[in-house]
């Protein structure tokens, strides 16, 4: 009992990893009964193919190096994948012991980048800032620190 459940889980599993929540609500989609996905997920986390924490760590690293990141944004996407709010505690803060400034500051200066052949000029384009403001905003970056990135390159 509950071989089928595991297997249908490492199949999932081979293509990326995942949580635990995500693991059963597929095998649940898949029509495998509250008890056997139960055993299948205890069963897979004594195996170390299940680890909310491994996977939230290794979640947040990823997204912060592959699309610049900020913990709001992570946290929602945690949350969405069922993660306990403890662990996603854990992950964004070692992901951002100094705070997410340096990283907002990559992303700003990574999104200017791109637009400086158009000319961009931040300066005298409201509307320039208001995509920057809201480029940020989407990646997950709080307002204090959007708004001192604003102020940091509407100086220079």
């Amino acid at each position: 009992m509950g071989t089928e459940a595991v297997d249908a889980a490492l199949r999932l599993l081979t293509h990326r990893a995942r949580s635990r929540d995500e693991v059963r609500r597929h095998l649940e989609r898949r029509g495998f009964a509250a008890a056997e996905v139960g055993a299948a997920l205890d069963r897979l986390e004594g195996m170390a193919y299940l680890d909310d924490r491994e996977f939230a760590r290794t979640w947040v690293i990823e997204r912060i190096r592959l699309k610049r990141l900020g913990p709001r944004r992570l946290r929602a996407e945690l949350v969405k994948k069922g993660i306990a709010q403890e662990i996603i505690d854990l992950a964004l803060s070692e992901a951002f012991p100094e705070g997410e400034e340096e990283l907002a500051r990559s992303a700003a200066d990574a999104w200017i980048e791109k637009r400086r052949v158009a000319g961009l000029d931040l300066q005298n384009d409201p509307g320039a800032r208001r995509r920057l403001y809201a480029y940020l905003a989407r990646r997950g970056f709080t307002s204090g620190v959007i708004e001192e990135n604003m102020r940091r390159l509407t100086e220079s």
